[in-house]
């Protein structure tokens, strides 16, 4: 019988490493671009968890708990910022984990007098507890389907779907659909999962989960964005990992990257094998 999905187990673990902290870099050099603006608005697709227990169980082990403790210099400076986000666990404490809409809420709302984000339900539906974490600071939540929300004044747009494939809740061409919604200065950030095959356990090479971040991200190239591929587990084979596909200006891209880079030399340095492409 198959095990049933667990959000929870998840948070904290490689994926969000490689999610949150480019989100908060994105974020935070998005805004430093449009000093002296008093209106944000900030969009969260397929939002889920504000935030997550992290118990004697879970992902995050191998996740954030691969560096639970960062080296005193020469590290990235939204990599501190998104890591002193999280209560690690201690003995009487089960530690807490940030997601996406509740970390960028804690970040935005210190820098910009009249933020507004906003959250499609989707996230509400699939993990109804949720909702209750949501009412504890604002936010507006929209009934309606994913692909039917106007991104037309959106300032930042975060988008974390299930999936990217035909049939599904959300497909390829809706996504392109809310990419030519942007307005010329919005920045856009997309996280996919890619799960792959190991060779040495199937006989064959690793393939992207449905092929949808691979065909994705190959689609995607003539869109004017930017896109990246990282990969764990067996990276001689491209193994698990994820892919990042970035609309926006190149200096916000490029101060991406440094954070980026600076996570893959820290989880090397912690007996993680991480590729970058």
């Amino acid at each position: 019988m198959a095990k049933k999905y667990n959000h929870k187990n998840k948070a904290g673990n490689l994926g969000d490493v490689f999610k949150h902290a480019p989100l908060l870099a994105a974020i935070n050099e998005t805004l430093e671009e449009r000093k002296g603006r008093k209106n944000f608005k900030y969009f969260d697709i397929f939002t889920a968890f504000p935030q997550s227990p992290l118990g004697s169980k879970g992902e995050w082990k191998q996740g954030i708990g691969k560096i639970r403790k960062l080296p005193f210099y020469g590290v990235d400076e939204y990599v501190s910022q998104w890591h002193s986000s999280i209560s690690f666990p201690e003995r009487n404490n089960p530690g807490n984990y940030l997601g996406s809409s509740k970390l960028v809420r804690e970040l935005i709302q210190k820098k910009v007098s009249n933020f507004e984000m906003f959250v499609n339900d989707y996230g509400l539906k699939e993990f109804t507890d949720s909702e209750k974490e949501f009412k504890r600071f604002p936010v507006s939540v929209t009934n309606e389907r994913a692909q039917d929300i106007n991104l037309s004044k959106a300032d930042f747009v975060f988008i974390d779907p299930p999936s990217i494939k035909k049939g599904q809740i959300y497909n390829l061409e809706d996504f392109k659909n809310h990419l030519g919604m942007l307005k010329d200065d919005a920045t856009l950030l997309t996280w996919f999962p890619i799960i792959g095959v190991s060779s040495s356990r199937r006989g064959g090479s690793a393939k992207p989960y449905s092929k949808d971040c691979s065909e994705l991200l190959e689609t995607l190239k003539d869109e004017k964005g930017k896109t990246t591929r990282i990969y764990w587990g067996n990276p001689s084979s491209r193994g698990h990992g994820c892919g990042l596909f970035f609309k926006g200006s190149e200096k916000v891209w490029k101060r991406v990257g440094r954070t980026i880079k600076s996570l893959e030399v820290l989880l090397n340095d912690n007996g993680k094998k991480i590729v970058i492409e």
